[in-house]
């Protein structure tokens, strides 16, 4: 009965440390498994991302924007004074604009997205700068310091929308 009893022990024992050993074997691979996921999601974030159109599209959609620049500008022709200057802006921004699109598109990184909101803001503020234009004297002042404090504000916006991206 003593020896019955002991071998009921030492079955318990060596079923519970095996136990334990498993868990800890369980414990130790959940850990190497989930550094492994880690650094292959680390890896992940710093390959090239995907580009979502050919150069062939990229060259296409190029030449397309360049043509409607030259059209846009050639409907300036008839205008005169500040009107024609204005014309001539808006055509060279909207050109300027969908181009850092383009390229954003293309590159398909957050620092093309970035630069393509910086150039949209700076091409809004080189209209609203020729637009002043049109006033006199201290109107004109307040006109251009307004479209500078929109383009910085803009400026800003887009670089902190770009932090707070690569920070999530």
């Amino acid at each position: 009965m003593k020896i019955k009893s002991l071998c009921i022990a030492v079955s318990t024992s060596l079923a519970l440390m095996g136990g334990a050993s498993v868990a800890m074997a369980q414990n130790s691979m959940e850990k190497a498994k989930d550094a492994t996921e880690n650094a292959v999601d680390k890896t992940i974030d710093k390959l090239p991302p995907k580009r979502t159109m050919s150069r062939a599209e990229y060259s296409s959609e190029k030449d397309q924007i360049e043509n409607e620049y030259k059209s846009a500008k050639a409907n300036c022709a008839s205008m005169t004074g500040n009107a024609k200057s204005v014309c001539h802006v808006e055509a060279k921004s909207d050109e300027k604009s969908k181009l850092a699109d383009l390229e954003a598109k293309y590159k398909g990184t957050a620092s093309a997205d970035t630069n393509a909101r910086v150039e949209k803001v700076k091409a809004q503020y080189e209209v609203a700068k020729q637009k002043c234009e049109d006033q006199t004297g201290a109107d004109r002042s307040s006109c251009k310091a307004s479209a500078k404090a929109e383009r910085d504000k803009g400026v800003a916006d887009a670089k902190a929308a770009a932090k707070t991206a690569s920070a999530s």
